[in-house]
């Protein structure tokens, strides 16, 4: 339950709140680049996984099977539209921005992100999601440690609420 803003770049809210002030555990954003009123292909919403398990706390348990049994839904409402978001996939990555791609350059790429999403999930689902679907992408660090930086992500797919 926390606002999620958007700036002219992807470094603003890593250490502002939403309110604009200064602040070590930043805010919720979407990455720069996206639209969130007609959105790309992919949104991407990035924040601190805090030790309080507040922001994203919370994420990194979604690499766990039961865990995400427990919470397979949740929920976007933006000035535009309300989304039930169905998880789909989680997984490590590097921080390499070709796991961070808003659009794609044809159907069948963005065919081939979401199938290398699901293949290196860390568990398997029953959803489908296909190029015509809009995807949400939840990014904060990994609780792994390494040179890499590697980032958690968990996939979403937006289905519009009426």
């Amino acid at each position: 339950n926390y606002p999620v803003v958007q700036a002219k770049d992807n470094d603003y809210y890593l250490t502002r709140g939403a309110d604009g002030k200064k602040s070590t555990a930043g805010a919720l954003f979407f990455d720069c680049r996206n639209n969130v009123a007609a959105p790309d292909a992919n949104l991407i919403v990035y924040g601190h996984r805090m030790k309080d398990d507040s922001m994203f706390g919370t994420i990194p348990d979604y690499a766990e099977r039961r865990y995400y049994e427990q919470h397979p839904i949740m929920y976007l409402l933006t000035e535009a539209q309300c989304y039930r978001v169905e998880i789909f996939a989680c997984r490590t990555v590097r921080s390499d921005m070709k796991y961070f791609e808003t659009s794609f350059e044809s159907e069948a790429k963005y065919r081939s992100y979401l199938a290398k999403a699901m293949s290196q999930s860390y568990w398997a689902t029953d959803i489908t999601i296909d190029a015509i679907d809009t995807a949400i992408t939840l990014v904060t660090c990994s609780t792994y440690a390494h040179a890499d930086d590697p980032r958690l992500l968990v996939h979403g797919r937006l289905v519009p609420v009426e």
